[in-house]
């Protein structure tokens, strides 16, 4: 099966058309403990600690969006600490898009995202519960809203806490593209 890469083009400072401030750059891992990746402007986490929001916020953290879902909250609240009531206490942006469980995973949830990414001026944190859910949530993001292809949405997922099976299965890195995009030959 032959598979074509679409839309390279460098990734580096990429800025998003309605929202110029927000930058992405490759994830760098920063704090292993919670999965915490630095992304340009953009922060992909595991569920933080109350210490992870005090160093984020030091860095210019302005919004948090969480896509754990209500059950795993709920949960969360009882094990640890209420995170929304944490999160506007010390002054930042908070929203939750359920991602997942129950939720599943929606173009609606990624819709909702860019939603809040429009309105914030600052950097931005997303996370769910090992940074896995929130890495696919950013890629998405990225495909949907930012111009980048699967590929290129893809290779920035894999310096944070996305992996493709598949490749490792393989030997060999893949590519992939929206369904449509075959290009037709006349013979």
């Amino acid at each position: 099966m032959l598979i074509l890469l679409f839309n390279c083009r460098p990734l580096m400072g990429n800025k998003p058309a309605d929202n110029p401030d927000l930058e992405v750059r490759p994830p760098v891992l920063i704090d292993k403990s919670v999965n915490l990746y630095e992304a340009g402007d953009f922060f992909l986490a595991g569920q933080p600690e109350k210490g992870t929001y005090d160093t984020l916020y030091s860095l210019g953290l302005k919004m948090v969006i969480n896509i754990r879902t209500e059950e795993e909250m709920e949960i969360h609240a009882l094990e640890a600490y209420d995170e929304k009531d944490y999160v506007r206490e010390i002054g930042l942006d908070y929203i939750q898009v359920p991602i997942g469980g129950p939720a599943g995973f929606t173009p609606e949830a990624i819709a909702e995202i860019d939603k809040a990414l429009k309105k914030t001026r600052g950097r931005v944190l997303i996370h769910c519960r090992t940074a896995g859910r929130a890495t696919l949530a950013w890629m998405a993001w990225l495909i949907q809203y930012h111009d980048h292809s699967i590929d290129q949405a893809v290779d920035l997922g894999k310096n944070a806490h996305f992996s493709f099976p598949l490749e490792d299965l393989l030997g060999y890195p893949v590519t992939m593209k929206k369904a449509g995009q075959e290009k037709v030959h006349d013979h």
